[in-house]
């Protein structure tokens, strides 16, 4: 039984204790404990233990023991209290200390090694080989150099003491692991990709219009229209066409849709043919040139004004030649009492052929419509081939995509006579039949087409006005 003194150890109690943790040292190496008098780890302990008076070395040993965290422990004698610590002395020689009434007590037995568990990560590669007595060997630990409360896998040199923390990076999409010795970063390789590890995908939305332009031969500048868009400053134009340069490698979805053939001023339906709307995922290269046409809506003749062009397809073309989707464009009414599906954009290849009581034929594999008749409207141009009826033929994408003599939609729409006469033809994949001169009548709608996946196509969307081209980065 200890002897107590106001309510603390008396001195014989003292030296009677001391006398054990002597015989602790002497005797008890080889089952894991040393003691140091007046000695203490500070800076490092995670739990505070309160003890009677003569338990307390045997109660922190046996709480030391039975935590894998404890790597060595401090008692206090005289108010029988004792501290675990996560490190030893070896580990953090400039935190040994002395203190009189303080026991260092090591755990040598069973003693987990710092830096092999995720619950006790190191400091650095050098605080592993000082623990380990200058014996560590090369490999993989855990590692906050941070002290961040965080654990990272960190490859240790223990010749060097340098830490790779590249060993296993979370860098995703191709970055670039960068390693800081304390921590490491990922570059982005991806254009577009963000995140601490270059996880997030690029937001990327771009609507391609007409540039507020009526001319048949498309816009000839930008202006400030892309202004602070997700494409300002990829587009450039030439000859009307746009060509953007893809910012990303990776998904794209494509929509596409054909300007709007019009309507004479007799004409009981108060719209002309409707462009199609077609959609589809493409896959796209950072850096090449995409060329999109976007098709104009027709207008009526200069004069009579009882006839009309037809409308624009829309087309978006890798390169100089190879389509991706095209959303042909409506043919144009000069009077009509109701809607007819040959005057709207067809979701076939082939241009539709309008209606009246003589069809005209609409245009195959890429050519133009045909144009045929007492004062008929120029057919509708092609991906290939122009419309025919000379100017009023609407002109192929590879041939410019003029729209036709007078009033056909940019974008290969037909055109119309100065005076009364049919109505042009909706360009297109395959330009749409001219309409001929007569009441009720229409040009034909022009064709499609769409090379992408999960496609998703409507023939009759624009009902009147300009089209449209949006892409959507996907992934």
């Amino acid at each position: 039984m200890l002897r107590m003194v106001s309510g603390k150890p008396s001195l014989f109690s003292v030296l009677f204790m001391t006398q054990i943790f002597h015989g602790i040292t002497s005797h008890q190496c080889g089952a894991g404990i040393y003691s140091i008098f007046q000695k203490m780890l500070r800076g490092h302990t995670y739990m505070k233990i309160e003890s009677q008076a003569g338990t307390v070395a045997l109660e922190c040993r046996e709480a030391c023991h039975t935590d894998f965290r404890c790597q060595s422990y401090n008692i206090d004698i005289l108010n029988s209290k004792c501290e675990l610590n996560n490190r030893t002395k070896e580990a953090r020689p400039e935190d040994f200390v002395k203190h009189k009434d303080r026991y260092y007590m090591a755990r040598n037995s069973k003693r987990v090694p710092l830096g092999s568990i995720p619950e006790l990560p190191a400091y650095s590669c050098r605080e592993i080989k000082a623990s380990e007595g200058g014996k560590a060997v090369s490999g993989t630990y855990w590692l906050d150099s941070t002290r961040s409360g965080n654990s990272i896998l960190a490859h240790c040199d223990m010749k060097t003491e340098v830490a790779d923390y590249c060993i296993q990076h979370r860098c995703q999409n191709n970055a670039r692991c960068i390693n800081h010795y304390v921590n490491y970063t990922c570059a982005c390789n991806l254009s577009g990709w963000t995140g601490n590890f270059c996880e997030q995908e690029p937001e990327f939305k771009a609507v391609f219009t007409n540039l507020g332009s009526t001319a048949a031969g498309g816009p000839s500048s930008i202006g400030s229209h892309y202004t602070g868009q997700d494409h300002d400053g990829q587009v450039t134009v030439s000859t009307g066409i746009q060509l953007w340069t893809v910012p990303y490698t990776g998904e794209y979805r494509i929509e596409a849709i054909g300007g709007a053939g019009w309507y004479g001023k007799n004409s009981v339906v108060q719209n002309g043919g409707r462009g199609a709307k077609l959609t589809g995922n493409f896959n796209l290269t950072k850096d090449e040139i995409i060329r999109i046409l976007v098709g104009h809506k027709g207008k009526r003749g200069p004069n009579s004004k009882t006839t009309t062009g037809g409308g624009g397809g829309t087309f978006v073309v890798r390169g100089t030649n190879t389509p991706l989707i095209i959303a042909g464009g409506g043919g144009g009414i000069k009077n009509m009492s109701e809607r007819h599906s040959g005057c709207d954009a067809s979701l076939s290849t082939t241009g539709n052929t309008g209606y009246s009581s003589s069809l005209g034929s609409g245009g195959t594999s890429g050519n133009g419509g045909g144009s045929a008749g007492n004062r008929p409207g120029g057919g509708g141009g092609g991906f290939f081939g122009n419309g025919g009826g000379g100017g009023k033929g609407g002109k192929g994408f590879l041939n410019g995509g003029k729209g036709g003599t007078y009033h056909g939609g940019f974008g290969g729409g037909g055109g119309n006579p100065a005076y009364s006469g049919g109505a042009g033809g909706g360009g297109g994949y395959s330009g749409g039949a001219g309409g001929v001169n007569e009441d009720p009548s229409c040009g034909g709608g022009g064709g499609s087409f769409n090379s992408g996946t999960n496609q998703e196509n409507e023939c009759c969307y624009n009902t009147a006005g300009n089209g449209k081209v949006t892409i959507t980065f996907i992934e």
